[in-house]
């Protein structure tokens, strides 16, 4: 993946922190004006959504560009005087607005995304970065579904027999577990807790088995009605340094899949 600095999240924490600063400020942002389409460093992300009872299903697409000073330090960079980025699915397209990071009186980032209801395999965004003296083009195309299975197949989830997660692993992909408790107390308030595997970050057993009794221990002062688990499992693709006429394109391709269960808690041994 393209250096880390290149998020938006690290460069708000970096401009907050020049902004307190008495010394020069080395301007974060910066208007497209005067930028060659070949000296924009572009990181684009789609995150692929199934289905499910709160949404349809769909896609997420955020586009952060960027440029990289002769001092040494990067700067967002927003699109002003006609420079534009659309996004076009399914011969329809449409605008990709800016929207300021902070506030608009106080702009020191810019974040660019779209939000489209299509989730199939192989389907192919495009990208395009309208400029008065020419078009960009890039094609994105949504990753595979991962082929998954979790046991028990059917029936609540409880917190003493195992859930096991098994995958098919795709090509050049890597994998991440989330588990989400949710849980609704009796005074109609809610409490959570999400745990995170990566096999980025260590080799992610598969298949991969999981206790919820073993992570889960509520205050007995919390009075719960109902409790669910989610079991959501997330491939990631990464494609780097994407040829373009960008001085540096990435992609992260990332799709998301969740099964979400009642979670019975009868066997709750509270601290």
């Amino acid at each position: 993946m393209m250096n880390k600095l290149l998020t938006l999240a690290g460069l708000s924490a970096a401009a907050v922190l020049i902004q307190g600063c008495d010394d020069d400020d080395p301007s974060f942002l910066r208007s497209s004006t005067g930028i060659a389409t070949s000296d924009i460093r572009l990181f684009v992300s789609a995150q692929v959504h199934e289905a499910d009872e709160d949404e349809p299903a769909h896609t997420h697409l955020s586009v952060e560009p960027y440029g990289y000073s002769s001092e040494g330090y990067l700067y967002n960079i927003e699109m002003v005087d006609g420079d534009a980025f659309g996004l076009t699915v399914n011969g329809e397209t449409t605008a990709i607005e800016g929207v300021p990071i902070f506030s608009e009186a106080d702009k020191l980032l810019v974040e660019y995304s779209a939000e489209v209801e299509v989730n199939d395999p192989g389907s192919e965004l495009t990208l395009t970065l309208e400029r008065s003296a020419n078009t960009t083009t890039t094609s994105v195309v949504l990753p595979e579904l991962t082929p998954m299975t979790v046991l028990p197949e059917s029936g609540d989830f409880n917190l003493v027999d195992d859930v096991i997660v098994e995958w098919v692993e795709l090509e050049n992909t890597h994998y991440a577990l989330r588990f989400f408790y949710d849980c609704e107390l009796a005074d109609g308030e809610s409490t959570s807790k999400t745990l995170r595997y990566s096999s980025h970050d260590e080799e992610l057993d598969n298949p991969f088995t999981f206790v919820p009794g073993e992570h889960f221990s509520p205050s007995s002062e919390l009075d719960i009605s109902a409790c669910e688990l989610t079991v959501r499992l997330i491939s990631h693709e990464e494609q780097l340094d994407v040829d373009s006429d960008y001085a540096h394109l990435d992609i992260d391709l990332l799709r998301y899949q969740d099964l979400r269960r009642s979670l019975d808690i009868s066997t709750i041994t509270t601290e």
